[in-house]
This record gives C-alpha cells, structure tokens and sequence, in this order.
C-alpha cells in the first residue's frame, strides 16, 4: 500500500510525487455500466418488442383468499428478510396498520410491498420465475387502480410516496418500462417536495426519519432511470451525510443502518467522492491527477478502516495472512459487505494507477517512478480483487433472498480490474484469481431462478462474440424478470469465457470478452 512507508521508500521522487501531474488512462473505467445500460436501453427501443410470455405449463390461478393469504406470507418475509437490510419501514408501526385492516388489499403499500417482496425473493412460497412474474403483476395491477385515485388526495401523499418506492424494482426489472418507472418516480419526487417542508417540522420523529430515506432512494432510482433511458448523468448524484435511526428499530436493521453511514462517511470524503465521479461518468477522457492525490486517497481507505468499530473489522490488518480464512468463515454480513466495501474503493483508487503516463513531453525523468507506481498499484489491485471474491462468495452463499444489488457493484469492479490488468503490457491475471472468480460467479448463477437464464445459444452477447453483431437484445423480454435475465447473461458470458481459458491453459482473461466490453460499436 502506499502508505508512510511508501512514501520513504519513494523518497529520492518526492518532487515527482509533489509537481508532477500524470494522465491515468479511464478507457474502461465504466464499461461494465455501459454495456448493461446500452443492452438494457436496447430491449426498449423498438416498439414491436416482444413482450413476456409464460413459458411454464402452469398458468397459477389464485383466488381473492388465497391472494390474501399469501400476502401474509410475502409481508413476514419482507420484514425478515428484507426490511432489515433497507430498512424502509418502521416494523412495529407497519404490523399494527396491517392487522389493523380489514381488508389488506385495500392497502397500496401491502401490495407495493408484496410486489417487492415477489420481484426480489428468489425462493417465493416454492413458486419459480414465471410464477412470482404471475404473482407480481396480480398484486401490481391491483396497486395501480388504487395509486390512481389518491395521487391527488392531499391525505395520502406519504402513502403515494411509500408505495411507489416499492414498485420500482418490479417495474424496471420485471415489467422493463423504465418510462412508466420515471413518470412514477417523477410523481414521488413532486409530492416529496411538497411534504418536505412540514415533515421538516417534526424533525427526529419516526415518520421523518423514513421520508428521508424515502427521498434519498427516490432520487437514486431517478439517476438510475436517466441512465437507462436519456443515456445521460445531468442530474445530481444525491448527497446525505448520515441516516438516523428510529429509536426501537431492531438489532440487526441498527447495524446494517450503522454500516451504511460508515460508507457514506467515506464514498463523502473529498479525496474519494472526486475519484468515484471520475471513475463513473461517461465522459472517457483521461482525467489529470497528481500521484500525490491518489496516494492521499489510498490513506483516507486506510484511515477509515482504522476507524471502524471492532465489530465491523474482520482484522485490524486488512491483508493479514490468514484474512482469506477470517472472511470466508465470518458470520456477520455487515462486517463481510464492509470489508469487501474497503477492498473495492482500493480497486478503484489503484487501478487508476495500472496505466500511467507523464502530461509532459518529457516522459524519460518520470519513467522510473511509474514503473514502481504501476508494480505496487497491480499487486494491490489483484490481491484486493482477491479479497473482495471471497467476500462476495460469503455473502451469495449466506444470503436467503436474491443476490444484494451492492454485490454486483463489487462484481463490476473485479471485472474492470480484470480488463485493465490486461490491457497493461506483461500483466496477466493469475489463473488462481480467474478459478476464484469463476467459483464466485458459479455461486451467483446458482442463486438465480433457473427458468429466467439465457441459453448461450440464443445469448445475443454470445452472438457477438462470434460474429461480431450484437443478436436479437428483445430475446431478454422473454423471461419473467429480463433485466436480472440481462445481468445473468453477462455474468455467465463471462464465467464460460473463463472456463475456456482454463481449458486453454491461458493466464489471461479471453480477449474477446474484454474487445466486447471495449467495442466502441457495442458501448456507444
């Protein structure tokens, strides 16, 4: 790492480090988010798409009881499962409200929730893919009749707001209507501002404390769908400092809440939040930076370990010998998922340094130096890559619901270290990390619905691997959730490009998964 240490040991081009500003090659630095973007933008631009069909020979057919029975079932697997990691709801509060109702389904946000719960659950009631799609839209047509007649009811403008917040991962990912997903976020989003002012009253209170929350994800979800749909980071990326706690949440729901500003407190820092805008705008100009800069970011991740409560660091040394062990065998995940946090900040912050070169014409007197900056910055790079694996394979192995979202973040980093790390000449990734990664990846695979994977045969980035023409992108719409079918398809493109560079015996990641990524014709 470069630490104080480092710095000594760098010492005879301390003016270097000081006055020199180098160029950090970015090329590759959002591809991953590129791709996904561009394939998802893809299966919505023509309006003779495909849509959803239901490939399973059942159809399920349910009753009004049955409806409501299995309601109860997906709102206790909610507040197991999934309130306590996005805590969106004030438990105690809700379960009164929903004992309290006559009829549940008269309640936007039961079946908001249950539209949730449905989309993000992988094993629902032993119901597959095509099934909970079913289940899904039952619950999310009766949601919408109902969002319809209190948009304007001044009374319900909290309740609007909850439940569409709800409905977005269905939506973007089951549905694939992002433009319906924005008109609704866009609804929240108005309504959120007029509430804002005398919810700001109550300051502190339970009911402020999760419109907050609310408004923080809301805008997120807005960012996300501009993406998607405009192919454009014009708005702001949210900011908030640090999320409260309601006073009687849950054990686990405060620790998750804990981890969540401990993050924040550092994707926030200067340094950090400078490097991140970097890192992923679509802007693929290299950026100017001092070595200095960077190796003052490399202190901050240290520092804000060093920071961390005991029970949040796996080891006081995050590259001890024996972490690998520690992490595979760790138990808390809110310690797992911020140890594999620690690890991808490094990726981000050293791959930046794979690919150096001086701003000046006169690169001779800066030649030694970047050799040493690029040494270090690949070492770190891959043992951080390492790390953040098995992490990732702890927390997919450990988790009863559906992959978590932050998991395929920390996936994309691994990946677009592994592209850099190739791009770099004589630089390979080990075979040990490219077994791991395969392992990992396996391990996602098996947690996914099984009747919602692409076959290779009609993957269209398989198609263009071989012929060098993306296939039919519409074939996603096909499958009961085809934005997690696009994200699957990735994933396993990559593991059986893996595979094949195993049997080859090769060092390195398959070139024609890093020129897919890369093309220009595919990302643009």
């Amino acid at each position: 790492m470069f630490t104080q240490a480092s710095l000594r040991y760098l010492s005879p081009f301390q003016n270097i480090i000081r006055m020199t500003p180098f160029q950090f090659e970015n090329s590759t630095s959002n591809v991953i988010q590129k791709s996904f973007f561009r394939i998802f933008t893809r299966t919505i631009e023509s309006r003779q798409n495909p849509c959803y069909h239901q490939p399973s020979p059942r159809m399920i057919s349910v009753t009004s009881a049955e409806i409501r029975s299995i309601a109860d079932d997906l709102i206790r697997l909610y507040f197991e499962q999934i309130n306590p990691k996005l805590p969106l709801l004030h438990k105690p509060t809700f379960l009164r409200h929903y004992q309290s109702l006559e009829d549940p389904l008269s309640c936007p946000i039961t079946l908001a929730i249950c539209v949730n719960t449905v989309s993000c659950n992988r094993q629902v009631l032993n119901y597959n893919a095509s099934e909970r799609r079913q289940l899904g839209e039952v619950y999310y047509n009766k949601c919408k009749e109902i969002l319809a007649n209190i948009f304007d009811d001044p009374k319900k403008k909290l309740e609007t707001i909850f439940t569409i917040t709800f409905l977005h991962h269905f939506i973007i990912f089951g549905l694939v209507r992002p433009a319906e997903g924005r008109r609704l976020a866009t609804i929240s989003y108005l309504l959120c501002k007029e509430v804002e002012p005398s919810i700001a009253t109550n300051n502190g209170s339970p009911l402020s404390i999760l419109f907050k929350r609310h408004y923080y994800h809301l805008q997120h979800v807005l960012c996300l769908l501009d993406d998607i749909i405009d192919q454009s980071t014009s708005r702001p990326y949210p900011s908030i400092s640090q999320l409260e706690k309601i006073v009687d949440e849950d054990q686990v729901t405060c620790a998750y809440i804990d981890t969540y500003n401990h993050m924040l407190r550092l994707s926030q820092h200067p340094c950090l939040k400078g490097m991140t805008v970097w890192t992923f705008t679509r802007d693929t100009n290299a950026r100017m930076f001092s070595l200095e800069r960077i190796i003052e970011s490399d202190r901050t991740i240290s520092e804000w370990w060093s920071s961390l409560p005991s029970n949040l660091r796996i080891r006081d040394d995050y590259y001890a010998e024996d972490i690998d062990k520690a992490v595979s065998g760790c138990k808390s995940m809110a310690a797992v998922m911020m140890f594999a946090y620690l690890h991808a900040n490094i990726i981000q912050v050293h791959t930046c340094l794979i690919m150096p070169r001086p701003s000046s014409d006169d690169a001779q007197s800066s030649d030694e130096i970047l050799n040493q900056v690029r040494n270090k910055a690949l070492s770190t790079v891959l043992r951080s890559c390492d790390l953040v694996l098995s992490a990732v394979t702890n927390i997919v192995t450990s988790s009863e619901l559906d992959i978590p979202v932050f998991t395929f973040q920390f996936i994309a980093r691994v990946i677009h270290a592994f592209i850099s790390v190739s791009k770099c000449p004589k630089s390979k990734v080990p075979a040990s990390l490219q077994h791991k990664f395969y392992c990992c990846v396996q391990s996602m695979r098996a947690q996914m619905p099984s009747d919602n994977q692409i076959p290779p045969s009609i993957s269209p980035i398989n198609t263009y691997l071989s012929t060098s023409h993306l296939g039919d992108v519409t074939v996603y719409r096909r499958y009961p959730f085809p934005g997690i079918a696009l994200i699957e398809d990735i994933l396993a493109t990559f593991h059986e490009q893996l595979q094949a560079s195993f049997t080859n015996n090769d060092d390195s990641p398959s070139p024609d998964f890093v020129n897919f990524t890369l093309s220009d014709n595919f990302i643009q």
